[in-house]
């Protein structure tokens, strides 16, 4: 699917998280922080690839990396072979990360596209998809720490049909 869709609209964002006060879904406005500690309230509008993040993502005037507020205690993706939902545990101390994009000319609102990586070899066999959302941390320089995922969990069987 296109890059930068978003719930429902791309195979390339994680459909949800949940913070230990709230779940939070795609096209919802969102609670993000950025270096500095100032707090946006952008509307979650698709994703942004961490490959292209400097040379695109980060090339327009305006546009700014982001955190959410809080630690992220769940990511789920929906499996792009059947759309089910699947949820995993995410790392102590991780957030999810976004890229703030500049208001359009005239505007005054923003979006917010979720960054995602290249899934691990477990995570596409769990989630059924090959992106997955970057887990981490804004340092006070603006740089990504990364923190590691947890290992996902093994894949569902699939349930087998009547053999007679």
């Amino acid at each position: 699917m296109a890059e930068g869709g978003g719930l429902c609209y791309s195979a390339r964002m994680c459909n949800r998280y949940r913070t230990v006060s709230a779940e939070w879904r795609a096209g919802q406005e969102l609670e993000l922080e950025v270096v500095g500690g100032d707090f946006y309230r952008p509307k979650w509008a698709g994703s942004a690839t961490v490959e292209k993040l400097k040379r695109y993502w980060l090339r327009e005037p305006g546009s700014e990396l982001a955190q959410t507020r809080e630690d992220v205690t769940e990511v789920s993706e929906t499996a792009e072979d059947d759309g089910e939902l699947q949820w995993c545990a995410a790392p102590a101390g991780a957030r999810l990360l976004f890229v703030i994009a500049a208001p359009p000319p005239g505007k005054t609102y923003r979006l917010a596209k979720l960054i995602t990586t290249a899934a691990t070899p477990d995570q596409a066999a769990y989630f059924r998809r090959d992106r997955f959302p970057l887990l981490g941390r804004l340092t006070p320089s603006g740089e990504i720490a990364i923190i590691p995922p947890l290992p996902a969990p093994p894949p569902k069987p699939k349930p087998q049909g009547e053999l007679f």
